[in-house]
């Protein structure tokens, strides 16, 4: 699959309501049936919806025809608050996927979450039963609790690299082995930034979306 460069995204600068006053880019593709909330890693350490995963993750669904939203957690880039550290992101997370629904109605819901962005968001699901899809990268399960995949039954997609150091193997596979629907993608060699990982980490999104969203035979 070929990707889009940045400056050809079909995205528009939008301010989602909420608690707080966020601010998102919205990438609507006519006719698009499905679309994918983006949800950037930790607020304090430089996340935010610029980070080269939250990019790259645009360009691969404006390539699939998946519309999108990635936003700026509360007091980021412009983004009204203040860290909260969970339920104030959680929060956040709930605001932008109210607005996506709105601009994209119809449209079949997934949530992708990167690091910290996987977690907060594996909670906001809870109480989200239209999402349909979950993909988490690099979900941080040796620092955080992500206990809430544990009981969501919608297909789920986990990608990690073997040297991330916020998740260990031992963790992870004991983690993966209380989950329902669930893929991995592990990484040989590859740490918690995919520096080096090139199309890997990627490329198992696209048929899982394509599947679980829109349908089509995985294969």
């Amino acid at each position: 699959m070929t990707l889009p460069s940045l400056r050809d995204l079909s995205e528009v600068e939008v301010k989602i309501p909420g608690p707080e006053h966020l601010v998102g880019r919205l990438g609507v593709i006519p006719g698009a049936r499905a679309a994918m909330l983006l949800c950037h890693p930790h607020p304090l350490y430089g996340g935010s919806l610029d980070n080269k995963i939250m990019v790259l993750a645009a360009r691969q669904m404006h390539a699939m025809g998946i519309s999108w939203l990635r936003f700026n957690f509360r007091g980021v880039g412009g983004s009204t608050g203040t860290f909260g550290g969970k339920d104030a992101e959680i929060a956040d997370v709930r605001a932008a996927l109210n607005y996506l629904r709105q601009a994209v109605p119809g449209a079949a819901l997934g949530l992708l979450g990167y690091s910290f962005g996987s977690y907060v968001g594996s909670w906001a699901l809870l109480d989200e039963p239209d999402v349909q899809a979950y993909v988490g990268v690099a979900p941080p399960v040796s620092h955080f609790d992500l206990s809430p995949l544990e009981r969501l039954t919608i297909p789920k997609l986990l990608i990690l690299g073997t040297n991330d150091t916020f998740a260990s193997i031992p963790d992870f596979e004991r983690f993966v082995g209380r989950l329902q629907q669930v893929e991995t993608v592990v990484l040989p060699g590859i740490d918690h930034y995919f520096m080096g990982a090139g199309r890997a980490w990627y490329e198992p999104i696209a048929p899982f979306l394509l599947h679980h969203l829109l349908g089509q035979p995985q294969g």
